[in-house]
């Protein structure tokens, strides 16, 4: 919000582990409109099923928050149905575990890991949020009316 990258009535999507704590932290902080995707089998290694699809239209969210991108088998998959349900102009964010400022290029590396996997989106912000780097795009495909 601060640096006028989301507004306080965006439709907020978190995926994966810490989802229910983080939608609670988005609606605390005024985010109404903030729902999340605990379980999913899109995220399940154990049963060796891989489902690339989150069950939301094209374009439903305008916020998409996900710490699990180093935690599934294929991450391209994730980033890209994160893009794939973000609307026009819509902003994604990951959160990266085990990247800390002690290594001068941790943040070049994980906005470069990101970054490799976006198809319509651009990194737009990366930076350090206590024990995890922030990765955010914005994704730049729009709809003519």
């Amino acid at each position: 919000v601060g640096m006028k990258l989301l507004k306080y009535n965006a439709k907020a999507l978190c995926i994966g582990e810490g989802s229910a704590a983080t939608v609670l932290t988005l609606q605390d902080l005024g985010f109404s409109n903030a729902g999340g995707v605990y379980r999913h089998r899109f995220f399940s290694l154990k049963s060796k099923q891989f489902v690339h699809e989150l069950d939301f239209a094209d374009n439903s969210f305008d916020f998409v928050l996900s710490r699990d991108v180093d935690k599934v088998s294929v991450p391209a998959l994730l980033v890209l149905e994160i893009e794939r349900v973000l609307s026009p102009g819509g902003i994604g964010a990951m959160l990266m575990e085990g990247v800390n400022g002690s290594f001068p290029n941790s943040l070049i590396r994980s906005a470069t890991s990101v970054s490799s996997l976006l198809k319509s989106s651009n990194v737009v912000h990366v930076g350090y949020v206590q024990n995890f780097t922030l990765v955010v795009f914005k994704n730049n495909i729009y709809i003519e009316s």
